[in-house]
């Protein structure tokens, strides 16, 4: 059984310069995945980071035996932070910074980690997230010949 779709927005302040707009389903694989209805931008310390529109993530990607003390995936406060670190995991990820660089798996979990502290998520989740990251994150980033 396939769920409706629904259409959500959720306002973000800086480092975010857009709001997350995005529609939520559930795939045919029982996971639940939200598409961006519109692009997300954000500035980072090595650049601006554009999100484009029906871009495809499963948020802050918290695996089910952690969840009754991380919290869900799609919980507000980790959702902007997680869609934009899927992005910079995935993309045949040319994420470019400003000097024409794409970004390492260790810059790309620096970003999570940076956007979790601005959008205020409870003080010991952002270095447990970003410890997570660090150790189990490798087999997710699409390797493309640069240092983990």
């Amino acid at each position: 059984m396939t769920m409706p779709t629904l259409s959500n927005s959720l306002i973000l302040s800086e480092p975010f310069l857009s709001d997350l707009v995005y529609d939520q389903r559930e795939r045919s694989d029982g996971e639940l995945v939200l598409n961006l209805l519109q692009t997300l931008y954000v500035q980072t310390r090595y650049g601006m980071v554009a999100v484009p529109v029906d871009f495809e993530s499963d948020g802050a990607s918290i695996p089910k035996w952690a969840r009754s003390f991380a919290g869900c995936p799609f919980d507000k406060e980790y959702l902007g932070p997680g869609v934009v670190h899927d992005f910079l995991y995935s993309r045949a990820s040319n994420h470019f910074d400003g000097r024409g660089r794409t970004l390492s798996r260790k810059e790309s979990d620096i970003v999570f980690r940076d956007l979790l502290w601005n959008t205020k998520v409870a003080t010991w989740k952002v270095p447990a997230f970003y410890s997570a990251l660090r150790i189990g994150g490798g087999p997710f980033f699409k390797k493309r010949g640069l240092e983990l």
